[in-house]
């Protein structure tokens, strides 16, 4: 394997496509001697490309990227996508038998059987179980939760939905942030969740406000692709492609088939150029989009940015390429802000002259999208839809006046967000 150079941080865009993030802390790693930086290079828009064939390839990269933008009603369905309706607020109710309380608050991390009921819909042979890692907690607190509405017999469908994920907002003082950003992802043309919000009870219990988001699975990829019986894989912390990073890709749905993870990881040992290299296995103009939209968004927590947080799928629709989906938004718009990557995928376009500009181009056509959406009326919805359910948390994990503050300055940080960005990527 190639061992990467270290190179000195910047707020050119140019460093958009170098590392962002030293690995987890609990990461191990060997112990490296310091070494010294190298000068910065100039901001993307003031560096000086070669005409040829690297130009031609970069104007027929933005070309597809645009033609890749998806319509938002191609699957649609309207009983799913009233169900994560930015101003919905959906009722569930979890009641446990006390062996299965007691198996929940002791492990957690295994299927418990619940009764379920969402919006008054009964769901008698369901399971749930906690999830999280930071924002982990036991039923005492405010556990975020996964349900399978059918995990321990059959029943009832949900809007074609066969599962549920819950999120504490424990990280969000605005106790809004998922709901506005992944909004904004579908807004911007990309293939992303969805997510609403939720009140919870357990066995009677209120535990208040969750946002309610769209569960990546089977029926996930049957809504958003024309061949949904591919593969599925969830970064998990340090997933990459690598040698080492490739245990940590979690089967999520479709085969155990990881032929996609391996060709990919083979192909970026090689010499070439980026699209030479993979383009037989990625769908290059879908990660660029996805990458711009991070950064259009602020969604540096996950990959290729820190090596979690993402999905990929293995499209056979498209020859196997695989796409990338966005995944935990509960940190989006945090400062400080960084453009270092840790993404070997990343990297390798970092060092191609001509996808360092087709992803510049990228970022520049998803802010021209941003500017023309009216996200100060998507901010003011998500509040406004929230606002009376937060008196009503008696698990609310922020004080009143920290939520108001942090509302007020997600939003002021979100009107200023593309012209801050221009001025830290050299755009």
């Amino acid at each position: 394997m190639r061992t990467r150079p270290v190179r000195a941080p910047t707020v050119a865009l140019a460093l958009a496509f170098l590392a962002c993030n030293a690995p987890a802390p609990d990461a191990p790693g060997p112990v490296v001697a310091p070494v010294e930086a190298p000068t910065e290079p100039p901001p993307i828009g003031e560096r000086e490309h070669t005409p040829g064939a690297g130009a031609r390839f970069a104007e027929n990269l933005r070309d597809a990227v645009r033609a890749q933008v998806p319509p938002d009603s191609r699957t649609d369905s309207p009983g799913w996508e009233a169900f994560y309706a930015p101003d919905a607020v959906h009722e569930v109710r979890v009641t446990l038998t006390e062996a299965a309380r007691d198996d929940l608050q002791s492990d957690g991390r295994t299927w418990v059987p619940a009764a379920v009921s969402v919006d008054g819909q009964v769901f008698p042979h369901a399971g749930v179980r906690r999830k999280g890692s930071t924002t982990w907690q036991n039923l005492s607190g405010k556990p975020s939760l996964k349900i399978k509405l059918r995990e321990f017999g059959d029943g009832p469908r949900l809007v074609g939905l066969e599962r549920l994920t819950l999120n504490n907002m424990v990280s969000d003082p605005t106790q809004a942030r998922e709901v506005i950003t992944l909004r904004l992802w579908r807004a911007l043309g990309s293939n992303a969740t969805r997510a609403s919000f939720a009140q919870v009870w357990i066995d009677e219990e209120p535990y208040g406000l969750y946002s309610n988001v769209e569960a990546l699975d089977d029926e996930w990829l049957q809504r958003r692709y024309d061949h949904p019986d591919g593969t599925l894989w969830e970064a998990n912390n340090d997933a990459d492609f690598t040698e080492a990073g490739l245990p940590f890709w979690e089967l999520s749905e479709g085969s155990a088939d990881d032929e996609a993870l391996l060709a990919l990881t083979a192909a970026l040992q090689e010499d070439g150029p980026f699209e030479t290299r993979v383009g037989a296995v990625v769908n290059v103009p879908q990660f660029l989009r996805y990458w711009a939209t991070c950064l259009a968004t602020g969604a540096t927590d996950g990959y290729p940015f820190h090596l979690n947080d993402a999905y990929v799928y293995a499209d056979p629709g498209n020859g196997g390429r695989l796409d990338f989906v966005p995944w935990g938004m509960d940190e989006a718009w945090v400062e400080p802000f960084s453009h270092w990557t840790a993404g070997e995928l990343a990297a390798a376009c970092e060092a191609d002259p001509a996808c360092e500009e087709a992803l510049a181009a990228t970022v520049v056509d998803v802010l021209a999208r941003f500017e023309a959406l009216d996200v100060d009326g998507m901010v003011t919805e998500a509040y406004a839809t929230s606002e009376p359910l937060l008196s009503a948390d008696p698990k609310v994990p922020y004080p009143r006046a920290t939520i108001d503050a942090a509302r007020d300055e997600l939003r002021a940080r979100i009107a200023g967000w593309p012209d801050k960005l221009r001025v830290d990527l050299g755009l």
